[in-house]
């Protein structure tokens, strides 16, 4: 799953806790579901909602989850597995990993009034090297890169099709986005309220 580029995922629908559980199957045929991540900073309003993938799930919605898109939130990337299951609601919430990527994952620091179209020719390069996902965020692109890319090869992506003036954040592996999960994501979420996640 994390060799399956999924370059764009606009256009889909967000999430609305006050609304019920969208599945949608894009255009590689996949199912497309939410799932809500808690986290433990009160600041975030109580986590997000990320795209996945069933892989292995039961008839009520508990099952193995597989991401979709990169987390601005937490440790999570494209890739990784999760166990979710479904709340009161209906809403499917993250109570567990199954099994997190091995490949690298990057954050390009850019000033705010980059040109779009200079950001764009720069993922585009990137997805021509291997990237598998890259989210944007204002000042901020998230990638996902192949298992099987390892850090050199990815940094040297990097240097060499990224302009000077942005900067390269940590690159963690795969054990310190494990411990960051630990340390940030509130598995232990209270499946009896509603779902809050923007």
């Amino acid at each position: 799953m994390t060799d399956t580029p999924i370059h764009h995922m606009s256009g889909l629908p967000p999430f609305d806790p006050a609304g019920e559980p969208i599945r949608i199957v894009d255009a590689h045929g996949f199912e497309l579901v939410h799932v809500l991540v808690s986290v433990r900073d009160l600041e975030c309003h109580g986590g997000e909602a990320l795209w996945a993938t069933p892989v292995q799930v039961e008839d009520d919605g508990y099952g193995i989850y597989a991401l979709c898109n990169n987390s601005a939130l937490s440790a999570f990337r494209m890739g990784d597995l999760v166990e979710a299951v479904p709340g009161c609601d209906a809403h499917l919430r993250v109570v567990g990993v199954a099994r997190l990527a091995e490949g690298m994952i990057t954050e390009v620091l850019l000033s705010g009034d980059t040109p779009p179209d200079s950001v764009q020719a720069v993922i585009e390069a990137w997805y021509q090297d291997g990237a598998v996902f890259t989210a944007e965020m204002p000042g901020l692109l998230l990638t996902a890169w192949p298992d099987d890319m390892g850090r050199d090869e990815v940094v040297e992506v990097l240097e060499r099709t990224t302009p000077p003036e942005w900067k390269l954040g940590e690159i963690p592996t795969t054990l310190s986005r494990a411990l960051q999960l630990i340390n940030d994501v509130d598995f232990c979420v209270d499946l009896d309220f509603p779902a809050s996640a923007p």
